[in-house]
């Protein structure tokens, strides 16, 4: 057991809300699990903010005689501690560095919400249901293109196809652009190229293309999600099964949430309660896991493929010291 725990987080400036998320999460979890006084270790934290770089942060855990970190929280403050030779101190990173290393650090775990985790799991979730052939809507974004790349990855290596990808841009309309995705715009066209030649209305249907059997909607909220999901019903895709990460789950009340009605969505354990869904609570589970791995560092540091059930998901600890997180599947209704 440690004997002195340093956190370090931003507490102040621009993130200074979800610094604060995360660190409530770890008070909160730090006091269930030491719930002797006689027992319970130092924890403090240090303010990231308040330093030239987190390295210096990192520092002064160090010269306070820390036995472990938790933090940073953003992606280049832990690559910067990742990659920083002369450290001792185990580290249990609240980000995932954007860049691989060919083999685990030392003293190194990296805990994080990423939504490329998501992504994966959507993949295996569809693919078990008998999904081979997919359709992904993605936003023109960095966001976006990070969920694509995981999910398409994953699906490939499963035997999957992805028979189209739509990057949805400012123009033409997003129901235009999702027309033509799902095959329904040139069927429409064909029947009013009818109806213009004759001069009457035609009885038909128009009709989608049939080569794929499952949605992908990488919707980056709630928003954009009520939004699309009743185009791809508007134009002919209501019997296909639609897939979503987390970003469009939510528990607000009203009818808008019926437009969303039969989407599967993933969703943290810690909200399986009935808790109002929000980042900050996310963030806050977030914090909470981290000291659930302090107990279990040893571990984790020394196997791969430890499997734990925390508030952030089923976490498993891999060969290049990322753990990944197992969601709960869930359908809107």
């Amino acid at each position: 057991q440690p004997q002195r725990i340093a956190v370090l987080l931003p507490l102040s400036g621009r993130l200074e809300a979800a610094g604060k998320a995360v660190y409530e999460g770890v008070l909160e979890a730090f006091f269930e699990a030491y719930p002797d006084p006689r027992n319970r270790p130092q924890l403090f934290a240090v303010d990231t903010e308040g330093y030239a770089d987190t390295l210096t942060a990192y520092r002064d855990a160090e010269a306070r005689q820390a036995d472990i970190v938790i933090g940073p929280l953003t992606k280049t403050d832990a690559a910067l501690l990742r990659d920083t030779p002369t450290r001792s101190l185990p580290i249990i990173a609240l980000n995932r560095p954007e860049s691989t290393t060919e083999r685990r650090p030392s003293n190194w775990i990296s805990l994080s919400l990423a939504p490329e985790d998501e992504a994966r799991q959507l993949a295996q979730i569809a693919f078990g249901n008998g999904q081979r052939r997919a359709l992904i809507i993605q936003p023109s974004s960095d966001w976006g293109g990070r969920m694509e790349a995981a999910l398409s990855q994953r699906w490939r290596e499963l035997g999957g196809t992805l028979v189209e990808k739509l990057i949805l841009q400012a123009e033409p309309s997003e129901s235009e652009q999702i027309s033509e995705a799902v095959g329904a715009f040139e069927s429409e066209a064909r029947i009013k190229a009818f109806e213009d030649a004759f001069d009457a209305p035609v009885e038909a249907r128009p009709r989608r293309r049939q080569d794929f059997d499952v949605v992908f909607l990488l919707a980056p909220d709630a928003a954009i999600a009520r939004r699309l999901r009743p185009l791809l019903v508007y134009h002919y895709a209501a019997d296909v099964p639609v897939y979503a990460s987390s970003a469009v789950a939510n528990n607000d009340n009203g009818s808008q949430n019926r437009d969303l009605n039969e989407l599967v969505v993933l969703e943290i354990p810690a909200l399986s309660s009935g808790a109002k869904i929000s980042q900050g609570f996310r963030l806050k589970a977030l914090g909470k896991d981290a000291v659930q791995l302090v107990d279990h560092w040893s571990q984790l540091s020394s196997i791969d493929s430890t499997f734990l059930r925390a508030d952030t998901g089923i976490l498993s600890a891999t060969q290049s010291g990322n753990i990944e997180r197992e969601l709960i599947p869930a359908i809107f209704e």
